[in-house]
């Protein structure tokens, strides 16, 4: 339906955007289109980046009874059904109701500790609003009905909602596909969930068996239109080039998408940890001419840009398309800001306010440890310095295309205003209709690798990354 006409305008675009040459020139100055990990996530999801935190301790980061009015709150379920290859986030395997007695032991110990830690939370912040709830992992729905109930009540009666709060809960396509699963949607949305969020990745068939996903495209067709009856309001998740990342795969998902029509998609790059499946097989030299090439990313990223465009989706991030507007998903912002406090629960999550950033420990062990000691189980964090509020003011305000702030004190203006203006040169960013600085078509093609140029040289120098020169 979409096939050749919509390649043959994709290669018009590609040519009249220079893209070849605009490669040689960026490949010039070190920027190049990869696969791998960005300082430990698959995208500049958060500033500073995980893997720029060091040890740090809960005494370090506020006071006891510090009171904060309004709060956004993630909760960590860290259980899957399959081990997906690609994917680099603390999760374990777990089946539910079909798993062991130990195991489903493990998983109640978890919730237990989980809420407890809600409650410390609700103390240490004397009780505040919640502005948005999202309850990731994982997979959360492969929980029972009645656990889900019990995590979403346990955090309803520690903080304070009200009937703006936006609450997210991920799932999966078997999940909402199984026995239970129009029943556990039922649940949920009776219980005020007011969107869906679960990652189908891709609509190939083989693209699914090596990703691990353990479901047939047909399965993840019948999610979508289980859920639409559901939640007005739900996203799905693609991750383009996860293996032969072939424009007739794009075609595919594109025709999948006009036949279920999601609110919200989120369409990745795809990034592998080198420790996972998807990354070793880049070093097999048999496995790794399977994976695309920087030119072959490049057109398949306009592919899908126009693609979405013809279905009548609004492109608002290099990765993010809706339908309709008051479809955003304001959790995906809020999570990149440190000017907005999020708290973070469960192992491996991550949170920040006003003066750092920081990560609840990645080890179960150690999470169970700290709360039963009725300690904050966070390990590892940054001090957000007036230098490090600048630089994130350029990296989310890029994205967002909101104007980076002025921030008085920093010893980085002038770097800064260099990095612009050398982004200028290479065509990547430009002053948008409002006079702020925002991306161009080309910035936005290297989204990532443009704001990884804007991270601080004390988060850099952590990172050991190499950026354009």
């Amino acid at each position: 339906m979409l096939s050749q006409k919509l390649l043959d305008q994709v290669e018009k675009i590609y040519a009249q955007l220079n893209i070849d040459g605009q490669l040689l020139s960026l490949r010039a100055v070190g920027i190049r289109k990869t696969q791998s990990l960005l300082g430990g996530s698959h995208s500049v999801v958060t500033y500073p980046p995980l893997d720029a935190l060091r040890a740090l301790s809960a005494e370090d980061i506020f006071p006891n009874n510090a009171k904060t009015q309004n709060i956004n709150l993630y909760i960590h379920i860290p259980f899957c059904e399959t081990l997906c290859t690609f994917c680099h986030y603390v999760t374990g395997l777990y089946s539910g109701a079909k798993d062991t007695p130990d195991n489903q032991q493990a998983v109640t110990r978890y919730i237990d500790l989980l809420c407890r830690e809600l409650r410390m939370y609700s103390t240490a912040l004397q009780h505040p609003t919640i502005d948005s709830l999202y309850i990731g992992g994982g997979t959360p729905c492969i929980l029972s009905t009645s656990q889900l109930e019990h995590i979403l009540n346990e955090a309803r009666s520690a903080f304070s909602f009200t009937d703006e709060t936006e609450v997210c809960v991920e799932g999966s396509p078997k999940t909402i596909m199984a026995a239970d699963g129009e029943h556990k949607l039922a649940t949920l949305a009776s219980l005020g969930v007011t969107r869906l969020s679960f990652g189908i990745q891709s609509f190939d068939a083989e693209v699914l068996r090596l990703a691990g996903r353990a479901y047939a495209p047909d399965v993840a067709l019948g999610a979508c239109k289980r859920t639409a009856r559901f939640f007005g309001n739900y996203n799905i998740d693609l991750i383009q080039n996860l293996y032969h990342g072939s424009h007739n795969e794009i075609l595919l998902n594109l025709e999948c998408i006009a036949q279920c029509l999601p609110p919200h998609v989120t369409w990745y790059n795809a990034r592998f940890s080198e420790k996972r499946p998807q990354g070793i097989w880049m070093k097999n030299k048999k496995m790794a001419v399977n994976f695309a090439s920087e030119e072959n990313i490049i057109f398949g990223r306009l592919l899908i840009w126009e693609g979405m465009k013809q279905l009548g989706y609004k492109q608002y991030d290099g990765n993010r398309f809706v339908r309709d507007t008051g479809t955003e998903d304001p959790f995906k912002k809020i999570r990149t800001s440190v000017t907005r406090t999020l708290i973070g629960c469960g192992v491996s999550a991550y949170s920040h306010n006003e003066s750092h950033f920081y990560r609840n420990t990645i080890s179960t062990k150690e999470y169970s440890e700290h709360i039963l000691n009725g300690k904050f189980p966070i390990t590892h964090g940054m001090t957000l310095t007036q230098d490090e509020k600048l630089a994130a003011s350029y990296v989310v305000g890029l994205r967002t295309a909101y104007a980076p702030k002025i921030i008085q004190g920093t010893t980085l203006d002038s770097i800064y205003k260099q990095k612009i203006e050398h982004c200028v040169k290479l065509g990547l960013i430009e002053k948008n209709a409002q006079n702020r600085w925002a991306l161009t078509t080309l910035g936005r093609l290297f989204e990532d690798e443009t704001l990884l140029y804007f991270y601080s040289p004390q988060v850099s120098e952590r990172l050991h990354t190499k950026t354009m020169v």
